[in-house]
């Protein structure tokens, strides 16, 4: 996946995706020669960014934007990430976002907007979720890489836990990331580009389960039937039901693993009737 800043809405989330996937496309790659031949000043110092025990300045833009080889654009947008971080009230904050959305030039990478966007399109979003109501269940970005095998990069690993606490669905407790909400799920029948795209990778998972676990790991069936027009919002309804208890059922004791439930019901056929308005 391409590292884009307008993706972002931390400067230290940017910077330190961008020095992994550095690392990851050079193996010669070293903290102290990026620091010597981009001039952003000493290794200790960049350290000191990277893990959040120093904050970016202003003054640092523009070693960083040659580094990164940014555009005009790129660089007023890491600027305001910078600017953000540094906020000190709600309001400052406020207009800082405010210059992020008409900074960026992607319509569908809005602040907020965005946020909520992507916790429903990717599905690693409800696996941490569900990932950390494990007991004992420690939420990091490299932790999550690994127990996903590697199915998401560790930077998207990174970015859904940030965006999962921005929003308020995960929390620090009593040491770990906790959420803050027992169950989290889209409304019935919602028809957004969101959710079409969160179906199509979970079925592109199960896709994957096929060939990859065993068969005492997994429960795969599929049938066909026939029904009225009339029964399909009663289908809808028991399968609805039957998700419900399946949870209620499962989470009644402590989990060990996240395992993801698939239900698809849609039609198969065109009947001739489905196109007459007048048919019964």
């Amino acid at each position: 996946m391409e590292i884009s800043v307008f993706h972002y809405q931390s400067a230290r989330s940017y910077l330190k995706d961008m020095i992994a996937d550095q690392k990851s496309r050079n193996q010669d790659f070293s903290l102290r020669r990026f620091c010597r031949q981009s001039e952003v000043g000493s290794h200790a110092l960049l350290v000191m960014l990277l893990n959040g025990k120093r904050k970016m300045t202003l003054k640092q833009v523009p070693a960083f934007a040659r580094a990164f080889g940014m555009s005009s654009l790129e660089r007023m947008y890491f600027q305001n990430l910078i600017q953000l971080d540094n906020a000190r009230s709600d309001e400052e904050r406020d207009l800082c976002k405010l210059w992020l959305n008409e900074l960026n030039p992607i319509p569908e990478h809005k602040i907020v907007e965005i946020e909520h966007f992507q916790v429903i399109a990717n599905w690693i979003h409800m696996a941490i979720l569900t990932l950390a109501k494990i007991e004992g269940a420690k939420i990091t970005p490299e932790n999550v890489h690994a127990l996903v095998n590697g199915k998401v990069s560790l930077a998207e690993c990174r970015q859904a836990i940030e965006r999962l606490l921005d929003l308020g669905l995960l929390e620090e407790k009593d040491g770990r990331l906790m959420p803050t909400h027992s169950w989290v799920r889209t409304k019935d029948d919602l028809a957004s580009k969101g959710a079409r795209e969160y179906h199509k990778q979970v079925l592109k998972l199960a896709t994957d389960a096929i060939e990859e676990q065993s068969v005492d790991e997994r429960e795969f069936q599929s049938f066909a039937l026939t029904l009225p027009r009339g029964r399909i919002a009663l289908a809808k309804d028991m399968i609805r039901k039957f998700r419900h208890q399946l949870v209620t059922a499962m989470e009644s004791e402590p989990g060990h693993e996240v395992y993801q439930c698939n239900l698809q019901f849609f039609r198969l056929t065109e009947s001739p009737q489905a196109s007459d308005p007048n048919a019964d």
